[in-house]
């Protein structure tokens, strides 16, 4: 249920309408007449956004960013509001995009990510991992059918890897030892989660721009961290990464 910041009262669902409630009630609660600060409706407006571009293009575009495109996809967008691969490829990217923002807010405020909710999403890998191993190879070269123990392994091998370059991303940003430490977990649940659940060649993506990005950004004096970079890079490698390292992904023998 979410709550007023203030107040701790519970919203009523017809005030919790993505934007639209916020802007009804001018950005206040309607309980104690607080000011809701304006992050909410614009993290609903960025979580709605991704999805109408990803719908765009998966379906619109019959998934002009995947490395395959079904046979069956068609031209126009509602010819393929039906066909079952798009569907579920576009479900998946914006479930987990929206998910992974979620999660680095939380980190964005200096709170430990509860362990309850990275088991919703490493329960949520390992059912698509058995069920549907192709969503995980949706942007990626992927030249075979993957099976179920392929995509449990590389699912693995990709959160290791990816946990351990968060862990070093986010005990890089600036805090004291304490704050450290819980960011650097933040970062390294985010980083390997991400990775699994989307491909290691995102690893490899965010890997390199995350430290890059963060470095200059604390050199400027910008406020920019580890957890919100990381899914900024997300939601572009969603969109429009398998078109950019397409020339260098079909180059590798795996």
């Amino acid at each position: 249920v979410s709550r007023c910041p203030y107040c701790k009262n519970g919203i009523a669902p017809v005030d919790n309408i993505p934007i639209f409630s916020w802007v009804r009630l001018k950005g206040r609660c309607r309980d104690c007449d607080r000011p809701i600060a304006a992050r909410y409706p614009a993290v609903e407006f960025v979580a709605g956004l991704l999805c109408l571009v990803l719908a765009t293009l998966e379906l619109g575009f019959q998934g002009a960013n995947l490395s395959v495109q079904p046979a069956s996809a068609l031209p126009g967008f509602a010819s393929n509001l039906f066909e079952p691969q798009l569907l579920s490829t576009l479900a998946w990217h914006a479930l987990m995009g929206i998910y992974l923002l979620g999660l680095a807010l939380i980190a964005e405020d200096d709170e430990a990510i509860p362990g309850r909710l990275f088991l919703v999403g490493w329960l949520a890998v390992g059912m698509v991992a058995i069920w549907q191993p192709t969503l995980l190879y949706a942007v990626r070269h992927a030249p075979y059918e993957p099976t179920s123990w392929t995509a449990v392994r590389d699912a693995g091998v990709a959160a290791l890897v990816g946990g351990l370059i968060g862990y070093v991303c986010g005990w890089d940003d600036e805090h004291r030892p304490p704050l450290k430490r819980r960011m650097a977990w933040n970062a390294s649940g985010l980083f390997g989660l991400a990775g699994a659940a989307l491909g290691w060649p995102l690893v490899v993506f965010c890997g390199v721009l995350v430290p890059l990005t963060s470095a200059w950004a604390q050199f400027s004096g910008s406020r920019l961290r580890s957890p919100l970079l990381l899914v900024g890079f997300i939601f572009f490698y969603l969109v429009a990464g398998y078109p950019l390292l397409f020339p260098y992904l079909a180059a590798m023998p795996f």
